[in-house]
């Protein structure tokens, strides 16, 4: 199966780790690529929290968002621990700060881009940076 995942921010990096485990729980062999238009996957994530990354907020509920009733559901199916067990899973152990701010312990969004960078490299996911994504089915 071919998979292709369009944007290397958070989130596609996210969608690739979790597609490849997937895949091969099921015993399927998967070709997963990453097509980025900036030079490099990840970059914005550096930018967040100042540097340090604020990844998920523990008090956060759906009224805080302008579509209250597609997160409700959302959160419904999924805690905010959810992305901190995935991130721990992976090797990157987060704290919480008073406010319910989480951020990587090392308090370095470096941290948070290298362990989806070394976990997707591990996994075999392949990126293609600068390029334009054309779909081959048109």
């Amino acid at each position: 199966m071919k998979i292709a995942i369009i944007g290397g921010g958070a989130s596609g990096l996210c969608c690739a780790i979790s597609s490849a485990e997937k895949a091969k729980a099921i015993g399927a062999k998967a070709e997963i690529v990453i097509y980025e238009a900036k030079d490099r996957v990840g970059k914005k994530i550096l930018a967040t929290g100042n540097g340090r990354c604020n990844m998920l907020n523990m008090g956060a509920t759906a009224d805080d968002y302008s579509s209250p009733s597609f997160v409700r559901a959302v959160l419904s199916r999924f805690s905010a621990d959810y992305p901190r067990h995935f991130f721990e899973g992976i090797g990157l152990y987060t704290r919480q700060d008073e406010e319910g701010r989480v951020y990587p312990l090392s308090n370095q969004a470096t941290s948070v881009l290298d362990v989806l960078r070394m976990e997707c490299e591990r996994l075999g996911v392949k990126t293609v940076c600068e390029g334009e994504w054309r779909d081959s089915c048109s």
